[in-house]
């Protein structure tokens, strides 16, 4: 299902039981989100008997049979979905996207907090369809920039404007041709999301009053075979965007 339709779900008692466990733990912690709502440190760190456990139950056979090889996992991040004001419009990954890396990256998000279309649960178009969004949006984003008057100065405000211009193009195409797309709903702890990180996505704007914790880690294939005590020896903090091309074939 994940390489026909570039993205997979699926849970089971052992899953939901530590992902329960995970946010029975969140709960009683002080003082571990940043301003931007991501998780301080490394929650590989501090739920790794969780993790481990919850890759033990169908998740590390999942990725191996889906790449057909093993796997490392390049960095995990745990963050917080809210809404605090009625007035505050979708941003960042809450808009329609396709995040552009590398095609063999996994995204495999695991929800700690039950999922619904109130608490901004991911939204997945299939990759067939992806691709011919992206596509369009290749040409309507190159037209767009060769009518721009004053070209970009490349700061900060430009690169997000221009962001948001191509996640627009996104939105335009969707609801024009009223495009369907998968969001899964769970009213347990626990689901296992994995999608490919080009697929056009957006998530993350709850309603008012709604919550939702997820992980979110970025896997890549590896010749290199490794336990999952080796797997999670590793504090998985994110540096950069995308692996080098000799951490990507060697490193775990």
């Amino acid at each position: 299902e994940y390489n026909k339709l570039g993205y997979a779900f699926f849970s089971n008692n052992k899953i939901k039981i530590n992902s329960k466990s995970i946010l029975e733990k969140i709960r009683k912690l002080k003082n571990i989100w940043t301003t931007s709502n991501l998780f301080k440190g490394s929650p590989t760190q501090e739920f790794k008997d969780e993790f481990i456990d919850i890759f033990r139950n169908g998740v590390d056979e999942f990725i191996k049979q889906t790449f057909k090889s093993d796997y490392y996992i390049y960095y995990h991040v745990m963050y917080k979905s809210e809404r605090l004001s009625l007035n505050k419009l979708p941003e960042g990954s809450q808009l329609w996207h396709a995040d552009g890396g590398p095609g063999i990256c996994m995204n495999l998000m695991i929800c700690h907090t039950p999922i619904s279309k109130e608490n901004g649960a991911m939204k997945i178009i299939d990759w067939r369809t992806s691709k011919e969004l992206l596509t369009k949006l290749y040409f309507k984003y190159k037209k767009f920039i060769r009518n721009q008057k004053t070209k970009s100065q490349n700061t900060n405000e430009d690169r997000l404007y221009l962001r948001e211009k191509k996640c627009s193009i996104l939105k335009d195409f969707i609801e024009e041709k009223s495009i369907n797309y998968y969001q899964p709903k769970s009213s347990d702890p626990g689901t296992i999301f994995a999608f490919s990180n080009n697929c056009v996505h957006a998530g993350g704007y709850p309603e008012i009053g709604c919550e939702r914790i997820v992980s979110v880690m970025h896997i890549y294939p590896s010749i290199q075979e490794t336990s999952l005590e080796q797997k999670f020896s590793y504090k998985h903090i994110k540096k950069n965007g995308y692996p080098k091309i000799n951490n990507l074939i060697f490193k775990t």
